[in-house]
């Protein structure tokens, strides 16, 4: 019986250890928890802005004024989340899209994990922008879906080999990013001409 527990724990341990040696996991996971302190004041203190975000409380689904602005897929991303626009739930998952947005841009431009890309990926994640988008808290989860659907597009398009199935996947990705937030086509472009 000993034999088969030792067998186990050797197990799970070795699954704990290969989980660590995967970069892309390691990466987002130290990302995230520096966004985490780096924002948690933010989180903590209900922080907003002076106007959108105190009109709204913790149940919102967007309708007309979004559909006006070109923000078709808002509505239905706000259903499918029921409406909720809970603190920190809004925060955290900005945060981790966000964060694997950085993840993809990453595996784009760095061949191998270094102290550089660390360090970007943390500047990126404390800039002003993210802080503003937090801000905005029951609008921030689709300012970080946009963004990262944004990065996803750019990164099908330069990943993946078949030129109709990049275009393809790129453009769904893109129009998808679209109809949530606009300014986010900007992310697609810049990387598509960094790259």
């Amino acid at each position: 019986m000993s034999a088969t527990a030792n067998a186990l724990t050797q197990q799970k341990e070795a699954e704990q250890t290969r989980f660590w040696k995967d970069p892309d996991k390691k990466y987002f996971c130290v990302l995230f928890g520096f966004a985490v302190v780096v924002y948690f004041p933010l989180i903590s203190q209900k922080l907003t802005n002076t106007f959108d975000g105190l009109w709204m409380d913790s149940f919102y689904i967007a309708n007309f004024w979004e559909l006006s602005l070109g923000r078709w897929l808002w509505p239905l991303a706000d259903a499918l989340r029921f409406g909720i626009q809970t603190d920190p739930i809004n925060s955290l998952l900005t945060l981790a899209l966000v964060t694997l947005s950085f993840v993809l841009v990453r595996k784009l431009f760095a061949a191998k994990d270094s102290l550089l890309s660390y360090l970007l990926g943390m500047a990126f994640v404390a800039s002003a922008s993210v802080s503003i988008q937090l801000s905005y808290r029951f609008m921030s989860p689709i300012f970080g879906l946009a963004l990262f659907l944004s990065v996803a597009a750019a990164y099908c398009v330069v990943c993946i080999q078949k030129d109709l199935r990049a275009i393809t996947l790129g453009a769904v990705c893109l129009a998808l990013s679209l109809g949530l937030y606009q300014a986010n086509l900007g992310c697609f472009c810049l990387i598509l001409l960094a790259y």
